[in-house]
């Protein structure tokens, strides 16, 4: 890695770190103090583009910190694969024993396994989500507020669409965390401008293949259709194609700065993507281990930073994946 992309990423995370790191309260009243300076990391579609930058920023950051951090995960599922992947965490689990494990806390099977986890000493912290306090064995949590990653979009196609047109939304699954975001872009866009329509949420699942069909349907369907906002990572790419397949020209938002995304705005294909915090999050999960390790307190709630990817601050993302190794 290059000194100017360290730069890059250190700066990013110098912005964040401070703040969160000068709570107070905490959500568990165990001492971690002492524990061993390890973590795994448990995360289904392990081999995912947006999966993997969010590895990509937790190996950097254990490196920094001299932790020791393996990711496990089912690599071969091509779809969500929580059940698959817990007998392979079971078996790490045996192997060596962690300071700390991190839970992705997005699906009923992985809540319940976090808080069987909990219940034997280890401190579980999350990512990409922070579920309700008091619900879940989690002792903290990093992640945007879900809901802006759908108001910024439905304000930026307002203001291009000028309160005219349908948009298509889409999600890869239903899951707390998109339905949040689809339920927020379609408040925001009502509120904001009231004469534009929304579609039914279509469900691209997670085959590529599949995906594009959908979304060809749904324009097949709508001529009124002049914009696609999709709450999944793989979106933009899905909606780029649906749009040359059908030869429609619409404003695509979806999510991610992964680079494939990033390819697609610089080429117009896309007009941008959600920047979730993909990296930040779990560099500042580890960081937040860290904390907890020398006998401190963490805040339970930690909230990044998100926004919109467009042509304008292009470049900026670019270096962060290139750091990340993408």
């Amino acid at each position: 890695m290059s000194k100017k992309h360290k730069l890059s990423i250190f700066t990013i995370l110098s912005l964040v770190i401070p703040a969160i790191l000068m709570g107070s309260s905490s959500n568990a009243a165990t001492s971690y103090k002492g524990r061993d300076k390890s973590i795994l990391f448990v995360q289904p579609m392990k081999d995912h583009p947006v999966h993997r930058l969010m590895q990509a920023g937790l190996l950097q950051e254990c490196k920094r910190l001299g932790f020791y951090c393996k990711v496990v995960g089912n690599a071969s599922a091509s779809n969500w694969d929580d059940v698959g992947s817990l007998p392979l965490v079971d078996a790490e689990l045996a192997r060596k024993k962690y300071g700390g494990v991190a839970v992705y806390p997005v699906s009923p099977v992985l809540f319940k396994y976090a808080e069987k986890l909990a219940k034997k000493g280890y401190p579980i912290m999350g990512w990409h989500a922070i579920p309700k306090k008091g619900t879940t064995s989690y002792v903290a949590s990093v992640a945007q507020l879900v809901p802006n990653a759908g108001k910024g979009p439905a304000e930026e196609i307002c203001k291009i669409h000028q309160n005219k047109g349908t948009v298509a939304i889409t999600e890869g699954s239903l899951n707390d965390e998109e339905n949040t975001k689809a339920a927020a872009f379609k408040e925001q866009l009502a509120k904001s401008c009231p004469a534009m329509k929304t579609t039914e949420i279509g469900i691209e699942g997670f085959d590529p293949t599949k995906a594009v069909a959908i979304a060809v349907g749904m324009l097949s369907a709508d001529k009124d259709i002049v914009a696609a906002y999709s709450t999944t990572g793989n979106g933009a790419q899905t909606w780029s194609q649906a749009a040359a397949q059908t030869n429609r020209k619409i404003t695509i938002i979806g999510m991610d700065y992964i680079r494939q995304n990033l390819d697609l705005i610089r080429d117009g294909k896309v007009y941008g993507v959600v920047a979730q915090p993909l990296y930040e999050e779990t560099a500042m999960m580890v960081k937040l281990y860290d904390q907890l390790f020398k006998g401190k307190k963490v805040k339970y709630s930690n909230i990044l930073p998100s926004v919109i990817v467009t042509k304008a601050n292009l470049d900026q993302y670019y270096k962060i994946v290139d750091a990340a190794g993408q």
